[in-house]
């Protein structure tokens, strides 16, 4: 019997690639997507002026409607909610989670990846680090958030943002280029 499958993701680069496994058919039923709860109001004032705001913010919408989205506040009693939903939904599937390293969703997510590793399941992170503009002070504290995850049980996929830039992706548009990386990821979560 084929075990199933569920997917966490957390933050802004979870909803970009639950939207591209939702548009593809690919997102496995059992999936949640966390973020803070003013999460969609910092999206509504970005997508005034960015189309990719405006494509997440309608994104974030459409998973909302479909029961998708868990919001947040990084507390005690939430990360042992999240517990409960592992005991639930996820019991005796595959985890996979999805991730941005650099900030309070690495935090959030490195928490959430204690309470899952107190299951005897399957846990494959996808770790994304941030782009080299973003500064010195955040990628060496996505470094040391990708060292602790690497610590905890499971299998962490690196996918650093800085390979989005290279030389062969030159004539591909941003988005083009980050499909790329949503396609790593499922073809991971599927075997392909």
């Amino acid at each position: 019997m084929k075990q199933s499958k569920g997917v966490y993701g957390i933050g802004s680069t979870g909803l970009s690639t639950m939207f591209f496994l939702n548009e593809t058919s690919t997102l496995p039923p059992t999936s949640l997507l966390f973020v803070k709860s003013d999460f969609e109001k910092k999206l509504e004032r970005k997508a005034i002026e960015s189309l990719s705001s405006r494509k997440k913010l309608d994104t974030f919408k459409i998973l909302s409607n479909s029961g998708l989205v868990k919001l947040i506040e990084d507390t005690f009693e939430t990360i042992d909610e999240a517990g409960k939903t592992l005991l639930t939904i996820f019991e005796n599937q595959k985890i996979y989670n999805i991730v941005g390293l650099g900030g309070e969703s690495g935090d959030f997510f490195i928490k959430l990846l204690k309470v899952q590793a107190k299951k005897e399941q399957e846990i494959t992170s996808f770790c994304i680090l941030p782009f080299k503009f973003e500064g010195t002070k955040k990628i060496n504290y996505a470094r040391y958030q990708l060292e602790t995850i690497r610590k905890t049980r499971g299998k962490t996929i690196m996918l650093k943002n800085d390979d989005l830039l290279k030389t062969e992706n030159k004539n591909l548009s941003f988005e083009e280029v980050f499909v790329n990386y949503h396609k790593i990821i499922r073809d991971g979560i599927y075997d392909r």
